[in-house]
């Protein structure tokens, strides 16, 4: 799918680096070989380095590089990870070539000629190459997410067109003038939580971290700087009575909120 490097008789990206697709994403580092996303899934690949060096840094928006082709499939393996994943590889000396990047090809070149081979179909939705290193914090964000369009409607009136206050802003008394929810649900799935228990309500639900980390910062910049945490009140959960409470960015919406009743 990528490809720069400078063998003539090496499929393993000797000499260079060369992303490949064989069942899943795989990245090639002088030889040197680390998956980098699960399966046809969409991703993103953040690929770093320094003139120089002989290391070859990658960072994955989703770190869970076993996750199911099925984005309807529920478990431990399948859907988003909490977490990027992040590789370092090593080259055996340092690394120097004259050869063009190369999208969905491998560029070959003998004795000043120069071909291609092993011609692929791949989409890239979004692509850019910074010539100074951005650093481990500036490539870890980058990573956070791919780039793609969420559709989102506003709920701050209800079917009368009359302005309702749904969510106080964390620990004021006014309320949110401008609460969203998303139109779609996102292209994978993630557990509740490791137990498949509610005990301990919304505070205590994995999925709930997961929200205001890896998708809080899936957001643009411009959008973060204006997004309020709000109290949101849940059940305590095991049929209980109590309620509990969290501050948060980003939340799942009660089953009334989506579908205008509670049966």
């Amino acid at each position: 799918m990528i490809s720069c490097y400078n063998s003539i008789n090496s499929d393993s990206g000797v000499g260079g680096f060369r992303v490949v697709y064989a069942s899943y994403p795989t990245i090639s580092w002088d030889g040197q070989i680390s998956k980098c996303g699960c399966s046809y899934l969409r991703n993103m690949l953040v690929i770093r380095h320094q003139k120089g060096s002989k290391y070859l840094f990658i960072y994955v928006s989703n770190g869970n590089t076993s996750a199911s082709v099925n984005p309807n499939s529920y478990g431990t393996t399948n859907g988003y990870s909490d977490t990027i994943y992040a590789a370092q590889l090593t080259a055996s000396d340092f690394l120097s070539t004259n050869q063009t990047l190369v999208f969905g090809a491998d560029k070959y070149t003998i004795d000043g000629n120069s071909d291609y081979y092993n011609y692929a179909t791949c989409k890239i939705y979004w692509a850019k190459i910074w010539y100074d290193d951005l650093g481990v914090t500036n490539a870890t964000e980058l990573a956070q997410w791919p780039h793609e369009t969420w559709r989102a409607q506003y709920i701050g009136k209800d079917s009368s067109g009359n302005l309702i206050d749904r969510y106080r802003i964390a620990n004021k008394i006014q309320y949110a003038k401008f609460p969203f929810i998303l139109s779609n649900p996102l292209s994978l799935t993630h557990k509740l939580n490791s137990t498949s228990s509610n005990v301990g309500g919304w505070p205590a639900m994995s999925i709930r971290t997961f929200l205001n980390d890896r998708v809080y910062k899936a957001f643009p910049t411009g959008w973060r700087s204006i997004l309020k945490q709000v109290n949101v009140i849940s059940s305590a959960g095991n049929m209980s009575n109590n309620t509990v409470s969290s501050n948060d960015y980003v939340f799942l919406p009660a089953y009334v909120e989506v579908y205008g009743s509670s049966s």
